[in-house]
C-alpha cells in the first residue's frame, strides 16, 4: 500500500481522517481502501465506545473534571505523569470521600494518562503510601473468613 505524505503536493487533492488521536490521518487514494479504512476506523471508535459501561464513563468524566479544577487551582499539569499531585490530590480528596471513591478518581486518571501514553506510576511510595494511609486510617478490615461447615454437623441438616 502507498502512503501519502503528511499533507498533500500543491495542487494535488487527497482524503484525510481527522482522528482525535492523531490529528489528520492520510487515507489510501484508492477509493474501495479509503471507505474500507473508514469503516474500520468508524467500527473501532464503537468497540473503544462499549469498551466501557455508561456509569463508568461518566464516572471517569467527574474524576476528570476534578482533577483538572485541582490542578488548576494548584498550579499543576493535569497529563504531566508526575505522582506527586496525585498524591496530593488523594490525600484531599480523603478529607472527605471514601476510599472506593479516591481509588475510582485514581483510576480515571491512570486510564487518562494511559490513554495519551503519559507514564503514571500507581506503586510509587508519593500514591501507594496516601492510599495505604487512608487504608489504615480507615481502618479497613480484611475481609471476614466464615466458619467452616464440619462434617458432623451436616446430619443435622437433613
Amino acid at each position: 500500500m502507498e502512503f501519502l505524505p503528511a499533507t498533500p503536493p500543491a495542487g494535488e487533492s487527497a482524503a484525510w481522517l481527522d482522528t482525535e488521536l492523531f490529528g489528520r490521518l492520510p487515507l489510501p487514494p484508492d477509493a474501495a481502501l479509503r471507505s474500507d479504512t473508514q469503516a474500520i476506523m468508524a467500527r473501532a471508535r464503537e468497540l473503544a465506545r462499549q469498551s466501557k459501561a455508561d456509569e463508568t464513563r461518566r464516572s471517569y468524566r467527574t474524576s476528570w473534571t476534578q482533577w483538572c479544577a485541582f490542578c488548576e487551582r494548584m498550579g499543576y499539569a493535569p497529563l504531566a505523569g508526575d505522582v506527586r499531585p496525585v498524591g496530593f490530590f488523594l490525600a484531599h480528596l480523603s478529607r472527605s470521600k471514601s476510599l472506593a471513591t479516591v481509588r475510582a478518581r485514581l483510576a480515571a486518571i491512570a486510564a487518562a494518562h494511559r490513554i495519551a501514553g503519559v507514564p503514571l506510576d500507581l506503586r510509587a511510595p508519593a500514591i501507594s503510601n496516601v492510599i495505604e494511609g487512608f487504608k489504615r486510617e480507615q481502618g479497613v478490615r480484611p475481609l471476614k473468613q466464615a466458619t467452616p461447615l464440619l462434617l458432623e454437623i451436616l446430619p443435622r441438616f437433613r
